[in-house]
């Protein structure tokens, strides 16, 4: 997301976007083998950083080759409410550990107050009054008072706490803005246990105060807190606070130890330096293995790449960008985004991992040309859109950044969380078309599941089949063809896979099958239950005109049928059946027929009971016979439906489909 812009100061926050780069010329880099991955064949390695080199420092990461700046030299841009400050980061065994961290230091010596700023108890009666105003100031130390931070005061609280209702400013007339986050702080965690928002246009000089959002707060006895603001609006120039020979005083037990100006401070990385050297691409695939704060309210991780055109139209590409609301919200998770500038439109907007699933390792990656974009989790795209040529015109340069505030959340912000970063990885876009490298012949069956995977190397973007089979489709992002064959044959299907350079095709035989169908009433009765009557009957919403009954009195009684010739394979195994309101429940154990002493369960018990007719088929899941033989099919009632008059079975047909 573009942000507005603070007063030009030495510490204004670090950009994320510049005017122009320079690319830098890479040596080859070594096979990139990761567990999961996109097909990376025809790209070649141009960035590459595991953050196990023992040259890499956060003052200098890895020098000239891979990672070159934390402040690129663009002076009225930045991103966030913290300060970039590479001491954050450390390597451990391989991971770049970037920790959030709250600093806090003293202003000016003797002074009590960085702004004044004060709070009201229970009954609205002030705590904290101004004794002596410094003069009006837009900087201290080289920060901004807006959004480099936050700044005002140290204070400890009576030994039996305080109840306070409001907080508020000492306004300087003209300041205007009108979300002043004013906030106190726990000392010993960094949460902020109060907040209110004060509106400074037109208002006079003087103390201007709003309410705690949520109502009043108790805060304990005998602790240190801070009582901090920033301004988070984006109206920066006109606003304006009182130097460090300002003081105040405190009233109702409350004691002022120091002023204060505190910040939340992590480091950050741009492959881009402060001579805007550094590595460029316009084309190709970016991935990093990352894992984001659990509790990370409040906070804005992000994987980015940024173009160095900012004349006109140009292109923000989020590979992941964590608005650090509630979990979950809209606006959390590792959303995946485009922005195009300065029009501030998206084609992608995608959150993959919407609950705190991202808490955990993931391989985030991000593929263009100029056809598509693609965005991927763990080597599965997950969204795809055509590229947006008017904006992607120029090379990008990349950041991994750790910001406070995104979308200006701040409540929960957790001291010392951390971003996890494994590794970065960069390639660039091949030069010739797609070939397809999936088999060309496939074998389905009627009614049953199938899929098909295309591949491809040459970095194929999209994916298309012509000429499918009734009920199987091709997904166009993944080139999986998928879906249930209706109808028997053998199919010449037609295969394309495309990148900008061209399209690869190939022709895929797809044979479809209908499996081999056993009608009951023609299948020989190799065993059943002495005294039991087995019948053929004839009704024409059989599958064949006729069906075989059991008339089955009690639980236990069978009936075996000799099903010949099996061969010995993995078969889907249905039954075709007539249910009523007088049929049993059975299960179906199947045996060599000359072995017939210990057959096998396949499923589970079926239960004939409906209350009505109904003729259809149950699938009983898998079947593996060890041998190729007759096979003995055994019906034996288990028992019957407390609605159900009768114990019956009623068998259309067994149906086996090869696997």
């Amino acid at each position: 997301m573009k942000k507005a812009a603070p007063q030009n100061t030495i510490h204004a926050k670090i950009p994320r976007r510049l005017l122009a780069a320079l690319a830098l010329s890479l040596c080859a880099l070594p096979s990139l083998a990761r567990a999961q991955d996109i097909n990376l064949t025809g790209y070649t390695a141009a960035f590459n950083d595991d953050f196990n080199s023992v040259d890499w420092t956060n003052s200098s990461p890895k020098g000239v080759s891979t990672w070159r700046s934390s402040n690129p030299p663009v002076s009225n841009k930045f991103i966030g409410l913290e300060i970039h400050d590479q001491a954050c980061m450390t390597i451990n065994n391989g991971v770049l550990v970037n920790k959030l961290q709250f600093v806090s230091s003293a202003d000016v010596s003797g002074a009590h107050c960085a702004g004044p700023l004060g709070m009201k108890d229970a009954s609205s009666t002030p705590l904290i009054s101004v004794a002596t105003l410094g003069s009006p100031i837009t900087t201290r130390s080289g920060l901004a008072w807006s959004n480099a931070g936050f700044v005002g005061m140290k204070f400890t609280t009576p030994a039996g706490g305080l109840t306070i209702s409001q907080l508020g400013r000492y306004n300087i007339a003209g300041s205007a803005g009108s979300n002043y986050d004013i906030r106190v702080f726990d000392s010993a965690t960094m949460a902020d246990v109060a907040q209110a928002i004060v509106t400074l246009n037109g208002q006079p000089a003087g103390w201007v105060y709003a309410n705690i959002v949520g109502g009043n707060k108790t805060l304990q006895g005998s602790h240190v807190y801070y009582l901090m603001c920033f301004i988070n609006d984006g109206v920066h120039a006109t606003d304006s606070w009182y130097d460090g020979t300002t003081t105040v005083t405190a009233s109702g037990g409350i004691t002022i130890s120091e002023s204060e100006w505190g910040n939340w401070h992590s480091g950050n990385l741009f492959s881009v330096d402060s001579a805007w050297n550094g590595f460029t691409q316009q084309y190709g695939y970016w991935e990093a293995r990352v894992k984001m704060p659990a509790g990370g309210t409040g906070v804005w991780p992000s994987f980015c790449t940024y173009s160095t055109n900012q004349t006109g139209n140009n292109e923000e590409m989020d590979i992941f960008e964590y608005y650090g609301g509630a979990y979950p919200s809209g606006n959390g998770g590792a959303l995946m985004r485009n922005h195009n500038w300065p029009a501030n439109t998206n084609n992608a907007n995608v959150n993959p991992l919407a609950t705190q699933e991202w808490a955990n390792f993931h391989v985030y990656g991000y593929q263009v040309d100029p056809q598509y974009c693609t965005y991927y989790v763990d080597g599965a795209p997950v969204a795809q859109y055509a590229t947006p040529t008017t904006y992607i015109t120029a090379p990008s340069y990349m950041t991994l950044e750790y910001n406070v505030g995104g979308f200006n959340y701040m409540t929960g912000v957790v001291a010392n969380s951390e971003m996890d970063v494994d590794w970065v990885r960069v390639w660039s876009t091949p030069t010739v078309a797609p070939a397809l490298t999936s088999p060309t012949s496939a074998a389905a069956t009627v009614g049953t599941a199938f899929s098909y995977q295309m591949t491809a190397n040459n970095g194929a973007t999209h994916y298309n089949a012509t000429s499918l089979p009734g009920g199987l489709s091709v997904n166009a992002l993944t080139g999986l063809i998928s879906g249930t064959p209706t109808t028997a044959g053998v199919y010449s299907v037609s295969l394309s896979a495309s990148n900008a350079n061209g399209t690869g095709t190939a022709t895929l035989a797809i044979t479809i099958g209908s499996g081999t169908l056993f009608e009951a009433e023609s299948l020989t009765v190799a065993a059943q239950t002495a005294g039991v009557t087995y019948r053929i009957v004839a009704d024409s919403r059989f599958s064949g005109g006729q069906g075989a009954y059991l008339d089955a009195t009690a639980a236990s009684q069978f009936i075996t049928f000799d099903v010949p010739n099996i061969t010995a394979r993995t078969y889907d195994v249905r039954v075709g059946m007539k249910s009523w309101n007088n049929k049993g429940i059975w299960q179906l154990a199947v045996s060599r027929l000359d072995q017939q002493g210990s057959p096998t369960n396949v499923g589970s018990a079926v239960d004939e009971y409906t209350s009505g007719e109904v003729f259809n088929e149950v699938d009983l899941g898998h079947w593996t016979p060890g041998s190729t033989s007759d096979k003995a099919f055994k019906f034996t009632v288990t028992g019957k439906n407390a609605s159900s008059t009768g114990y019956g079975l009623a068998i259309d047909y067994i149906k086996l489909i090869p696997q």
